[in-house]
């Protein structure tokens, strides 16, 4: 098990960057992205860099760091879906690219890329790296640190230093303080466990001090620029007091026995197994494996002890989980793990045969699909087929590669492709009519308020008045956009246009006075 093929690294380099980047700006903007999209979108437009806004007003509660890196992507390219993701999307091949030297560092030759295959394939990891949100920021700045901890662990140099808690301090930019805790927290039961009390000196504390300011200065800059203390207001708030006394996202302990795992999926098959194996054999355990089986149990506990508690929260595991997975694959490899990889390859490749069954069948009956992604389902399953009878004397290869090719299939083509529209559909057909309208300058509001994903669309370049009345939106406005449930109410006899995703998902609507060339009697519409 000495050499190591280069065919799978090249392999493995070339899944990551089709993971990652294809069909990347195809899906429209999902759940919160609109907030980090359209805070950026408007800082473009406001000339700003320490307040972003929506709707073009203060949004202030999360971090700096990933609206200044969509902001400069949005700034050299467009204002769309693709350039809002790609900094999160680079950001996350740079968190693979280090994983995989870290694992050079700690696993001899294979199981440095079967750690490298389980992260960059894990379920976690790649949903969030093709979306523009702050989590994959996060996870970035904690793989940097834990990277420059476990390669030079007993080292006491000043750029050691600053390194490990830069990293801290660009995940705290990122996300907050989850950032801090998942980082500090091993680390420190990892210095008493091992008496490595010398990283208390003074090049630790200066580089400490320099990683203070410069995760301070950002909000000194929002202060300023909002002639307030309110952002260190907030920074106690979003931080300290959300995980002691939460005003939100308050979810019960036990989630994170779920979320663990599911994160980890396919690979949490391994975790149960590495966790018992690391406390089993605690006392005989590598340094570093130690720490990393400590750094998964302090984690898990810290975040299932604060008050505060959503699924995403406990993403900055994976690192840790992956890296202690491969350190127990390492040390346990036997003919039982291969024949449970040989195994479950075969029941991969099953699943990947029938997928064209389950999309022509199944989904067809719920969406229009597209050509491509028939075509791109019949080339996988090609590429499955030619795998099946490829040797692999581990088993672990085809398997990764099996579950590479779900991966890409899912989050590459039907999750792009077969996502409800019905946020951008609708901004971008209010547009239309605002234009078609004869006003010289229409008036555009919105009736009881908008997600930022709609904001985004409708490309706005001034405040858009929000309404609670319908009579006085109706009185002032020639377009009025808002949820569909919310028009429906207050206008059931009204014209309205609309547009909604399966199941009645993200309806939304609009009612505009006469003017409008594509609005037909009754409800729906039709173009002219």
């Amino acid at each position: 098990m000495t050499e190591r093929n280069p065919f799978w690294t090249y392999c493995l380099i070339c899944i990551a960057l089709v993971l990652l980047f294809l069909n990347l700006g195809t899906r429209p903007l999902f759940g919160v992205e609109g907030r980090w999209a359209e805070g950026a979108r408007e800082m473009i437009l406001r000339d700003s860099w320490f307040v972003p806004t929506i709707n073009f007003h203060p949004h202030i509660t999360k971090p700096l760091l990933p609206f200044w890196l969509i902001k400069i992507s949005e700034k050299m390219g467009t204002f769309n879906e693709l350039f809002a993701r790609i900094p999160g999307a680079i950001l996350a091949f740079l968190s693979f690219l280090s994983i995989f030297l870290v694992s050079r560092k700690l696993f001899t030759k294979p199981f440095d890329l079967f750690s490298s295959f389980i992260f960059l394939t894990s379920w976690g990891f790649i949903s969030f790296a093709r979306l523009s949100q702050s989590e994959i920021f996060q996870l970035f700045g904690i793989i940097i640190s834990l990277t420059v901890y476990l390669i030079s662990t007993e080292s006491t140099s000043f750029l050691r230093y600053l390194l490990f808690w830069l990293g801290l301090a660009w995940g705290g930019l990122s996300k907050g303080h989850t950032a801090f805790a998942t980082g500090i927290f091993p680390v420190l039961f990892d210095i008493v466990i091992n008496k490595r009390f010398y990283h208390f000196n003074r090049k630790n504390l200066l580089a400490f001090v320099i990683a203070l300011a410069i995760y301070i200065l950002p909000f000194v800059g929002t202060a300023i620029e909002l002639k307030s203390s309110l952002p260190f207001s907030i920074l106690i708030r979003e931080n300290l007091q959300q995980a002691i006394r939460p005003y939100d996202n308050v979810r019960p302990f036990y989630i994170y026995f779920y979320y663990w795992p599911a994160w980890l999926a396919p690979w949490c098959i391994f975790l149960p197994l590495s966790l018992w194996w690391g406390i089993k054999n605690f006392g005989t355990l590598d340094g570093k494996v130690r720490f990393l089986l400590i750094a998964n149990i302090v984690i898990f506990c810290t975040f299932a002890l604060a008050k505060a508690r959503r699924s995403y929260y406990i993403l900055p595991i994976l690192p840790y989980s992956t890296l202690l997975i491969a350190a127990y694959l390492e040390n346990n490899w036997n003919e039982i793990l291969k024949k449970l990889c040989k195994f479950l390859s075969i029941l991969l490749f099953v699943g990947l045969s029938i997928s064209p069954l389950f999309i022509w069948f199944y989904l067809s009956s719920y969406y229009s699909v597209p050509h491509v992604v028939i075509i791109a389902n019949l080339i996988v399953v090609i590429i499955g087929g030619i795998l099946f009878f490829m040797k692999d004397r581990l088993g672990f290869f085809k398997m990764a590669l099996y579950v590479a090719l779900m991966e890409v299939l899912f989050f590459c083509f039907l999750q792009p492709y077969l996502s409800t529209r019905s946020q951008k559909e609708i901004a971008l057909l209010a547009k239309e009519c605002l234009n078609s309208m004869e006003t010289k300058e229409p008036r555009l509001c919105v009736y009881k308020g908008l997600v930022a994903n709609v904001y985004f669309y409708l490309d706005i370049r001034n405040a858009v008045p929000v309404y609670n009345s319908i009579d006085l939106a109706l009185r002032e406005c020639d377009l009025i956009l808002g949820g569909k449930r919310s028009l429906m109410s207050a206008l059931p006899e009204g014209r309205l246009v609309c547009r909604e995703g399966l199941g009645g998902r993200k309806a939304y609507c609009f009612v505009v006075k006469d003017g409008c060339k594509i609005v037909k009697e009754g409800y729906g519409w039709t173009g002219e």
